[in-house]
C-alpha cells in the first residue's frame, strides 16, 4: 500500500475519532476510513493472503 501524507484542514480542539472498517478474504482486503476532516470514506484495497505463510 503506499501511503502519502494530505494536508487536511485542521478539526475542531475536541476528542476525534476516525473509523475504520475492514473486510477481509483470502484475495483481497478491503480498508474503509472515516475522519470528521472529510466529508467521504476512503477505500484501499489490498491483496489478501496469510501473512506467516500457508497452513
Amino acid at each position: 500500500m503506499n501511503l502519502s501524507s494530505v494536508a487536511l484542514p485542521p478539526v475542531d480542539k475536541k476528542t476525534v475519532t476516525i473509523f475504520m472498517a475492514l473486510e477481509l478474504s483470502k484475495s483481497t482486503w478491503l480498508v474503509a476510513l472515516h475522519s470528521p476532516a472529510v466529508d467521504k470514506i476512503s477505500l484501499h484495497r489490498l491483496q489478501g493472503g496469510g501473512a506467516y505463510g500457508s497452513h
